[in-house]
């Protein structure tokens, strides 16, 4: 289950606080794995961002051949041929993802400790330590969470103004000064002066 980007506010059950780890940033940083033939210095933010790079790490054949191959360093099953990108991402979710301490509690001031690294763990932990906020309906960037990478859409920000009109004549080298009382755009000469076009052409060659 994925939340919608269109909202910002959540209903707290298993599926969403899953969610809600899956995008919150890890302090200490993800250090991806690399691939069989080349090293990846990148560190990644949260276990969505992670799981997205490793995919990263893949090599293609052609379509008569089978599709795509997990080319990560600790890969076991490097010969298998994956169709689609969508089975290659869930041999990447089942089989990578697990060995990396990327799902931390999204709760701000839970002392559990370090990230878990099984979703059935942080469901456990959950149903152990936060099973009150169940069924809550609680807005995504609240001070319960802590810091997610995923951006949050707010529809019910004002709309900006719109911009002043422009001056029906203005000269080459008008400056369009816009006021903050809301009078009528100011135009004004520029008193920078025009360098000769060959002189320029000098500077850039």
């Amino acid at each position: 289950m994925h939340m919608s980007l269109e909202t910002h506010v959540v209903e707290i059950t298993e599926d969403t606080f899953l969610e809600l780890a899956r995008t919150t940033i890890v302090a200490s940083g993800l250090m991806c794995e690399g691939s069989k033939d080349r090293e990846c210095d990148a560190v990644l933010s949260c276990w969505h961002s992670y799981s997205c790079h490793l995919m990263l790490h893949r090599t293609e054949t052609g379509r008569d051949q089978g599709g795509y191959r997990c080319n990560l360093k600790k890969c076991t099953t490097y010969t298998r041929l994956y169709p689609t990108k969508n089975e290659l991402h869930d041999h990447i979710t089942n089989f990578h993802m697990p060995h990396t301490r990327a799902l931390p509690c999204p709760i701000r001031g839970c002392r559990k400790g370090p990230p878990f690294s099984l979703p059935t763990q942080l469901i456990s932990h959950f149903r152990t330590s936060h099973v009150d906020l169940e069924g809550h309906q609680v807005d995504r960037t609240s001070d319960l969470f802590l810091q997610s990478w995923m951006p949050f859409h707010v529809s019910n920000l004002p709309s900006p103004p719109p911009p002043p009109p422009l001056p029906h004549r203005a000269a080459f080298g008008t400056v369009l000064v816009p006021v903050a009382d809301g009078q009528r755009t100011k135009a004004r000469r520029s008193h920078k002066r025009r360098m000769p076009q060959t002189h320029i052409l000098g500077q850039l060659m």
